[in-house]
């Protein structure tokens, strides 16, 4: 599910999500069972309905990436608890004209030619219900997965499936094969079919953080995170140790977004800081480590200007710090009116030592001359370990006596005390309308944010006017705690 370019968006409620390739437009076609060839008919259940093959070439599903397949396509019925049925391809069926759906999609049964791609062959066929009567097909790099799932199911879980199942398909005739195509990644759809038909014992105790993204993208579209509500605590409980994760800058995008939509507010907090310091300009563009612009991820509304915002605060500070020790007031005899030595007395040759050996490492790391701060390129991250890096010549006191060997070894411009204050200082002050939506979704799955929610919106909040009643006598000198005698 790519989200499209200049998109941010919120996980559920109030604040819905984006999601590209999510098309108003779906398609309801009818099939003649009778005219297609016997190998196309498969055996799901008990009352032996025949089930066609996947719509043309032409079609698509939005949103699955071509990864090599997981999970239920691994271990078929065993690891999803649902029957898993082989097939293959077979002659084409007539079709019905097309009909406007939105946002999900039916799909034509039309069977694909025993020429087509791997993607649009029948990989596996499973059923979530004895009496399933909707097919959703998911592609993926081995063929479609043909997931047969329970209407009746599905539109208790969410409001959207049961608007876009029931009210665009009232003079649908039962006869007809009822295709719907929903997006998502296979295994996402797999644990919420799971979820959905009450197959508790083949829901997972634990997820990865790309699990957890897929899963976050579809509850938050189709808006049934209260689904996850038995899970969602300790699917989380994973990632609070990511803030001292080596890949942190590399998937914390992801993380945001599941903090976002599950209700998590240390987890979007610690998110959101992880991005600000690591996310860097690209021909004026803010993006990640790996170079993917923050424009086009999957991003909570309103949190691409605070990011870029509180980035620029603190490069501000940084890019100061770095000229500070180049701008000192000189006197009229051309010293610095406050010495860089930091000994009782300083010498002027320790600023010159530091001052000379600093220059070729600024010049080297592309920080100097500096650049303004709206356009350094590199992040705050990077810049923080490049500073760490450099090594100042220290000046040494001729005749010195012993106890004066290595006295400026202490002596320092300041740039790893600067950086390190100012990521102390960066506070992200989320807006209410973050804090809302946190609550919003921390009550649907049962995640516990502890006080920091009522304690935001007890700051945010001015007190109270106390209201007396008429005649009452109010002593302003007297203090809390005390009483008039």
């Amino acid at each position: 599910m790519s989200p499209s370019k200049n998109q941010v968006c919120a996980a559920s409620g109030d604040e819905k999500p984006h999601v590209a390739g999510a098309s108003p437009s779906t398609t309801k076609e009818t099939a003649d069972v009778k005219n297609a060839s016997p190998c196309a008919k498969v055996l799901v259940s008990a009352s032996a309905s025949a089930v066609a093959s996947p719509a043309s070439p032409t079609s698509t599903i939005s949103n699955v990436e071509p990864t090599t397949p997981t999970g239920a396509e691994k271990t078929g019925a065993e690891k999803v608890g649902a029957e898993k049925v082989a097939t293959s391809p077979a002659g084409t069926p007539t079709a019905a004209p097309a009909q406007q759906l939105s946002p999900i999609k039916e799909r034509s049964s039309e069977p694909t030619s025993p020429n087509s791609s791997p993607s649009e062959k029948i990989f596996s066929i499973i059923s979530f219900h004895v009496d399933s009567d909707i097919v959703v097909p998911v592609k993926t790099s081995k063929g479609k997965v043909m997931f047969k799932v329970s209407s009746g199911n599905m539109v208790s879980a969410s409001a959207i499936w049961a608007e876009h199942l029931y009210r665009n398909n009232a003079g649908r005739s039962d006869t007809d094969e009822w295709m719907v195509e929903i997006d998502g990644n296979v295994d996402a759809l797999t644990t919420i079919f799971n979820i959905v038909h009450f197959k508790f014992s083949d829901i997972p105790e634990t997820l990865t953080l790309d699990e957890l993204y897929e899963i976050s993208l579809v509850l938050s579209q189709y808006e049934c995170v209260h689904l996850i509500y038995p899970w969602a605590s300790k699917w989380v409980e994973s990632l609070t140790s990511l803030v001292a994760d080596a890949s942190l800058h590399h998937v914390c995008h992801k993380a945001l977004l599941v903090a976002w939509v599950f209700g998590h507010v240390q987890l979007f907090r610690d998110m959101t800081h992880a991005l600000v310091i690591s996310s860097r300009l690209i021909n004026g563009e803010l993006a990640n480590v790996d170079g993917t612009l923050l424009k086009e991820m999957v991003l909570p509304p309103g949190i691409f200007d605070l990011i870029f915002d509180a980035r620029s605060k603190a490069m501000a500070i940084i890019v100061s710090a770095i000229e500070k020790p180049f701008k000192q007031h000189l006197t009229n005899s051309g010293i610095p009116k406050k010495p860089l030595c930091s000994l009782s007395e300083p010498a002027p040759e320790c600023d010159a030592m530091m001052l000379g050996s600093v220059i070729p490492q600024l010049i080297a790391a592309g920080l100097f001359p500096v650049l303004n701060a709206s356009t350094f390129p590199r992040s705050i991250y990077a810049i923080k370990n490049k500073l760490a890096s450099f090594k100042l010549l220290t000046y040494k006191v001729p005749d010195a006596k012993p106890h004066m060997y290595g006295a400026h070894a202490q002596c320092n411009l300041g740039y790893e005390n600067a950086v390190m204050q100012c990521l102390k200082g960066l506070l992200l002050p989320l807006q209410d309308h973050h804090m809302e939506q946190l609550a919003k979704q921390a009550k649907k799955t049962g995640i516990k944010n502890g006080k920091e929610i009522d304690q935001h919106f007890h700051r945010s909040t001015p007190p109270r006017r106390r209201h007396y009643s008429p005649g009452a006598t109010i002593d302003f000198t007297q203090r809390p705690g005390t009483s008039s005698s």
